[in-house]
């Protein structure tokens, strides 16, 4: 019997119950692609790790045959004994493969998990077996009779005991801590009014050179990706009402804005290091909602073989009662130029903090009672082989109390779509909002925005100890690594800047 840290059928309805989200049809987004089996791909702690992009339950969530989020009720089960148990195992997955067919449901694949703690796992051969009838497939009968099969086109197993990709192992090990994905391209299903589906299984074969974990049960779900993950969507933002952000800065939810007009910026930045950043006239760029833009901006650059391109400071206010503030909402537009898409490390972007000058920032770790950041972040340009490769994925770069070493960790942005996967030369709108929590209390919230659409909420999460920090300040940072210094000239222009206490939203036309 494996040692494992993970029962997936507990662990998936804990998850489930503090994401406070639902998976759907996948919104309009930019980057969104199925999950791979490669080294760099899917596993327990990751959809894609070569993105860096976690599971936000901390590791994979499936929905049911009834439409719950880590529910109970799988599309079908199959029993699993050590002493008789079938060489061929078979799921009935009829009505998730006419989801897929239809399109009511997403075609992300389907996830295998035991239905008791600590029992029921079994050895298979993966799409990778020497043996080729033995790999996975999916039997498809037509109602005139018909048969075709279909081989997997992914598979992986994600055992928890790992945070590696393992897709590219010849067997799939399926049982406690280690659940198994396999998608299938229904594409390729025949088509037409006479081509109605009448019967679906997923079959496995167990590998028997290995043998069997444990007596139980495994039941097939579907896989929820990170790019159907939808949150509340906020109510009508504070720039709707201000064409242009023109006059935005006179409302009373507005704390701060500046749109870099007339060729410089407004009094009350805290210029730490400006290095070679310079208000430049309009620069127009399409956007990613198919539109353009003509913006002022702030033009900033890291300089080839450096990490630091601004260090750029707007201290929030504090409350008329002297204490500092706890909630704020913080928007800005950006355009990366076209050098970002093959960054050779991912760094930091704007975003809020309150380090004091103690904690939460630079390999100093998070403490409670000192301080904590939470700046954006960029990451590492995906190599040509990647299905992102030339989107540059954008996240958070948090300090906080669950932080597992001296420095902070990257949270990528990855619902709507992938929208949080942004191209170079567009205008994208970026808006984060925080609210820091109840000292000593785990109930702090980060959520973002892209061009509008919710691609990131982060809840539980606990910033600080102490009523005495608070969101210090809106911190434009942009820096480059980590280790690795930028290979060449990067620049990027921010523009549109407006910290509130309400939400914000895009540009009005």
């Amino acid at each position: 019997m494996r040692q494992v840290r993970t029962h997936w059928k507990s662990f998936g309805r804990r998850a489930a119950a503090v994401l406070l989200a639902c998976w759907l049809l996948p919104a309009a987004g930019t980057g969104a692609f199925a999950f791979r089996d490669a080294p760099d791909g899917i596993s327990c702690r990751f959809f894609d790790a070569a993105l860096g992009l976690q599971w936000s339950g901390g590791t994979a969530i499936w929905v049911d045959a009834v439409g719950r989020v880590g529910g109970g009720k799988a599309y079908d089960t199959q029993r699993l004994a050590a002493a008789n148990s079938p060489l061929a195992l078979r799921w009935n997955v009829l009505l998730l493969v006419r989801g897929w067919v239809s399109g009511s449901l997403p075609n992300d694949g389907v996830l295998l998990a035991p239905t008791q703690v600590g029992a029921g796992g079994a050895d298979f051969h993966a799409r990778e077996a020497d043996d080729v009838g033995q790999r996975p497939a999916l039997r498809v009968r037509y109602g005139d009779g018909g048969v075709q099969l279909l081989s997997a086109q992914a598979d992986a197993h994600l055992d928890c005991s790992t945070a590696a990709g393992l897709g590219e192992r010849k067997s799939l090990h399926i049982g406690p801590g280690s659940a198994g994905v396999l998608r299938f391209d229904v594409s390729r299903l025949r088509k037409g009014p006479q081509q109605a589906i009448v019967a679906a299984e997923l079959i496995l074969f167990r590998d028997t050179s290995v043998g069997v974990w444990s007596d139980g049960s495994l039941a097939a779900y579907r896989l929820a990706t990170p790019w159907n993950e939808t949150f509340d969507a906020p109510e009508r933002g504070i720039a709707a009402a201000y064409s242009g952000d023109r006059g935005i800065e006179m409302d009373p939810a507005v704390l701060w804005a500046d749109s870099f007009a007339n060729g410089r910026m407004k009094d009350g930045w805290n210029k730490a290091q400006m290095v070679r950043a310079k208000v430049r006239p309009p620069v127009a760029a399409p956007t990613t909602e198919g539109g353009v833009l003509a913006l002022p901006s702030l033009e900033v650059t890291i300089p080839r073989a450096e990490h630091l391109g601004l260090d750029l400071r707007y201290h929030l206010p504090r409350l008329a009662d002297g204490n500092g503030r706890s909630e704020a909402y913080f928007r800005y537009y950006i355009r990366l130029g076209s050098e970002w898409a093959s960054s050779p490390d991912a760094g930091k972007l704007p975003g809020f903090a309150g380090t004091y000058d103690r904690a939460g920032w630079g390999g100093r770790g998070w403490n409670g009672m000192q301080g904590w950041s939470a700046r954006g972040s960029f990451g590492k340009g995906a190599t040509p082989d990647h299905p992102a490769h030339g989107l540059l994925p954008l996240g958070s770069y948090v300090y906080h109390s669950k932080t597992e070493s001296a420095y902070g960790d990257i949270l990528v942005w990855g619902g709507a779509g992938g929208a949080g996967l942004v191209p170079p030369n567009r205008w994208v709108c970026v808006e984060q909002h925080i609210r820091l929590n109840t000292p000593g209390k785990g109930d702090g919230m980060l959520r973002a925005w892209i061009d509008g659409k919710p691609v990131f909420l982060r809840r539980g999460l606990r910033f600080r100890d102490t009523p005495q920090i608070a969101i210090e300040n809106v911190w434009f940072n942009v820096y480059m690594g980590g280790k690795q210094a930028a290979l060449r000239d990067m620049s990027v222009n921010i523009a549109h800047v407006v910290v509130a206490t309400a939400y914000i939203g895009p540009l009005a036309p």
